[in-house]
């Protein structure tokens, strides 16, 4: 069998960290309106932000 060894890591977050209040400006509204649940499982998750590869219009900046 042959050997495999970690040599390095790294990390990458695409962007800027997208605060719980500017998620639904980047994925969008359903119908047009603002999540109902989008409190609750926030509280419950404990997310305060996150990072995604995609702007506003929903198009992708990195690939």
């Amino acid at each position: 069998m042959t050997e495999v060894y970690i040599t390095s890591s790294g990390v990458f977050l695409p962007n800027q960290p997208i605060s719980n209040e500017e998620m639904e400006d980047y994925l969008g509204r359903i119908n047009g309106k603002d999540s109902v649940a989008k409190a609750r499982i926030l509280k419950q998750n404990g997310i305060k932000s996150r990072y995604f590869a995609i702007d506003k219009n929903q198009q992708s900046t990195h690939s």
